[in-house]
């Protein structure tokens, strides 16, 4: 058979071959999401991929399937409304491993390939798809951890992010109930931060910011959970700690910092300021506001000040 005959016998019999796909696809184990063709998957009433094959076994049709070609402008609108579904890549990509398949049979059934043939191709095609489908998901897996790192990461610093800290927060808040636990929340501010980056500028003071990350880091608890919360302001939320304890933590953070090397390294007069707030049945906002509103009465009272829940004045 002539490939124009082939192509003709393709358009003819698209919608056998889309039947006999879209039940493949409903049946595969691996695929949780199936809908059926809409307005974006056909051209002239005919299925956009199938027709895309058809055509190019007449002739080549690059141009077409180019992003501004018929073809691969509708087939980029197609993948759109696929992810939008809820499809994942490689729910996408088994469907046309199936696609493929189901033309291959449509092909053998019609006798333009022969039996012989269509097991070689079949087996052939498998083989390559598992390990591209394999790859695929590898990738895939990757980078949505990937995303789900800079979510909940601060992207200069590599503390935790504003976001982690509240979802973290309402955790630590929910578990403190339940046991009756104690919990308590600092909130720490760099003192004369901004005349530091204005004199020495912006990149001197990221790498001041990413040190003292660290140094705030090493200086946690096991269960203790660090996050910046922006520009010079950082948090740590204490679990099973009360106020005293917590006044503890904040002193020895705070005399560890002023004798630190960081310090000594930078010709600065850089201090910390702090607020602790206990939880007394709060939520997550209300507890951040609570220990927000005592670091501004630290940061009032003058450098490297603590405040807490109970003070009259700084220490």
């Amino acid at each position: 058979m002539d490939l124009k005959s082939i192509t003709k016998l393709i358009k003819s019999n698209s919608w056998d071959i889309i039947d006999s796909w879209q039940k493949s696809v409903l049946n595969d184990a691996q695929i949780d999401t199936s809908h059926s063709l809409s307005s974006y998957d056909l051209i002239d009433g005919m299925p956009v991929v199938l027709l895309a094959v058809a055509q190019s076994i007449a002739k080549p049709i690059e141009q077409e399937l180019s992003k501004q070609g018929v073809f691969g402008g509708r087939i980029h609108s197609q993948a759109k409304v696929r992810l939008n579904q809820g499809y994942s890549l490689t729910e996408i990509f088994r469907e046309y491993i199936w696609l493929r398949e189901k033309l291959l049979e449509s092909l053998k059934s019609n006798d333009v390939i022969s039996d012989e043939q269509f097991i070689l191709y079949t087996r052939i095609n498998r083989t390559i798809d598992e390990q591209l489908l394999a790859t695929v998901q590898s990738y895939s897996e990757h980078y949505t951890e990937h995303l789900k790192k800079l979510a909940t990461t601060d992207y200069l610093t590599g503390l935790n992010s504003r976001g982690a800290f509240f979802k973290q927060l309402d955790s630590e808040l929910t578990r403190a109930k339940r046991y009756s636990h104690p919990l308590s929340l600092m909130i720490l501010d760099l003192d004369k931060f901004k005349a530091f980056n204005d004199r020495f500028g912006h990149l001197a003071g990221d790498e001041f910011l990413k040190t003292f990350s660290n140094f705030l880091l090493r200086q946690g608890r096991e269960n203790d959970f660090s996050a910046r919360l922006g520009g010079d302001e950082f948090t740590v939320i204490l679990p099973e700690t009360n106020i005293n304890q917590a006044m503890e933590v904040a002193q020895r953070f705070r005399r560890n910092f002023l004798k630190s090397k960081i310090l000594q390294q930078t010709i600065s007069n850089i201090g910390v300021s702090i607020g602790i707030a206990i939880n007394d049945n709060m939520n997550a906002t209300e507890l951040y506001e609570t220990a927000d509103m005592l670091l501004l009465k630290a940061k009032k009272a003058g450098q490297n000040k603590i405040f807490s829940t109970g003070q009259n004045k700084a220490a």
